[in-house]
């Protein structure tokens, strides 16, 4: 399971992403946006078929920013 973050605000605040999986913070991990690049690499997760997988964004003050994520990823199958 891949995840990409897709922020499009560059003069915002630090932006806060948590995956969640169940539940529980699987990852977590703060994005600066006052940093010269706003390109990111792929999130790669091994995560169990069946689950709950929820993804948040919070930003450090009460402004709005536009924020996304594409999904993608595949079943592994036994052999």
């Amino acid at each position: 399971f891949c995840v990409n973050p897709l922020l499009t605000s560059d003069d915002g605040d630090n932006m806060t992403m948590k995956v969640k999986n169940n539940g529980s913070i699987i990852f977590q991990t703060v994005y600066a946006q006052q940093s010269s690049s706003h390109m990111w690499s792929p999130i790669h997760f091994i995560i169990p078929a069946n689950t709950n997988i929820e993804i948040t964004f919070q930003n450090a003050d009460s402004t709005s920013h536009d924020v996304g994520v594409s999904c993608y990823g595949y079943y592994m199958e036994e052999f």
